[in-house]
């Protein structure tokens, strides 16, 4: 499981839910979560990351991870 779903879970957010916090699509929670892109943000984004994400659940972004997604294993 990748650590972005992680945090969005342990908050009980659905990916929509998430993805309205943040202000990204649906699409881009379930690639980031999947592995199929690498995670990005803009620093208004970012900000809300910390705000909405890092915050409710005491933590630092010094203690994340330096990869939030999963690895994308393509199936043939």
């Amino acid at each position: 499981m990748s650590s972005i779903k992680q945090l969005r879970e342990a908050l009980g957010l659905t990916q929509q839910d998430f993805a309205v916090k943040l202000g990204v699509t649906v699409t881009s929670v379930y690639r980031w979560e999947s592995g199929r892109s690498d995670i990005t943000f803009t620093f208004p984004q970012m900000k809300k990351f910390h705000k909405e994400v890092l915050e409710p659940l005491n933590l630092n972004i010094h203690e994340l991870p330096d990869n939030l997604g999963a690895p994308y294993v393509k199936v043939a």
